[in-house]
């Protein structure tokens, strides 16, 4: 007859998603600002694929266009400076074959030339016994040993200027 006789109308209570979702808003922006105060970035090695996903602060960090590079372990290795490499590859290569985590101050090259010091701790994950992926957070240490580097020089002044008064005594 085409005569309607009932409805069912379903609802659901979205109030709680909402919350949920503006509180996990508020965490991330929260973890954006710590990372950019401590300067800090974290990365992702897929060890089958060899590439790297970096976080958005990783690529400030390193003076890339946010997510406008794509990482290859190679490219990673040829960033790091020549006299940090072998030693930053065979940690990393040491966390892939037999899941040791590693920390380890190391400097890299920026696409202007510009060294940065960072310090890199590298954490692998396992999956049946093999490592899949590296997990690594670099923290720009720049600031702090231009500093170090600075104290040493004036120390080294200071020696130099005491040696010469006791040699005029």
């Amino acid at each position: 007859s085409g005569e309607i006789i009932g409805a069912t109308v379903y609802g659901k209570e979205i109030t709680e998603l909402k919350k949920i979702q503006k509180k996990l808003g508020q965490s991330e922006a929260r973890l954006q600002d710590a990372q950019r105060l401590a300067k800090l970035g974290y990365w992702e090695l897929d060890v089958k694929t060899q590439m790297l996903a970096w976080s958005d602060r990783s690529y400030k960090i390193y003076g890339f266009t946010v997510g406008n590079t794509s990482i290859s372990l190679e490219k990673y290795y040829g960033m790091t400076h020549p006299d940090d490499r072998d030693t930053f590859k065979n940690a990393l290569e040491l966390a892939i074959k037999e899941g040791k985590s590693f920390g380890l101050p190391c400097r890299k090259i920026k696409p202007d030339g510009t060294i940065l010091y960072t310090f890199d701790h590298c954490e692998p994950y396992m999956e049946n016994g093999i490592v899949t992926k590296v997990f690594g957070a670099i923290q720009d240490i720049s600031s702090e040993s231009k500093i170090k580097s600075q104290l040493v020089r004036n120390e080294a002044k200071i020696r130099a200027i005491l040696n010469l008064s006791l040699i005029h005594i």
